[in-house]
């Protein structure tokens, strides 16, 4: 038997083992290499939240799961319903964007059309 790292647990174990300026600087590297990433500061004062505080992937990604009650035959069945483009893309903007930007969010994905065009 022998033991394989997948590349994650590699990188990881790499910023790991690098000093404050060296993780500075590597940051800065990444900023640079790729545009999609930004950095925001968390200032003397700001809470980080804890993991409790925040959403669940799987009540972010389905919140169209209802579940049975108790007057039905099986209360463990959970039974999708029928989910729109409109709230799946809802779905996955309210996943990724800061509060202030929902207004925005939810008009464009309103204006969408039933082929999925923005007209």
């Amino acid at each position: 038997m022998s033991v394989r790292m997948i590349p994650e647990q590699i990188v990881a174990s790499t910023i790991l083992r690098m000093t404050a300026e060296e993780l500075r600087e590597h940051l800065e590297e990444e900023l640079e290499n790729n545009p999609a990433l930004e950095i925001s500061d968390v200032g003397v004062g700001e809470v980080i939240p804890d993991v409790e505080t925040v959403p669940d992937w799987r009540e972010v990604s389905r919140p169209w799961t209802a579940r049975a009650t108790d007057d039905d035959e099986d209360y463990l069945v959970e039974v999708p319903a029928e989910e729109t483009l409109r709230d799946y893309l809802w779905g996955q903007f309210r996943a990724v964007s800061a509060p202030a930007d929902h207004l925005i969010g939810r008009y464009l994905i309103d204006s969408i059309d039933d082929n999925g065009y923005l007209s």
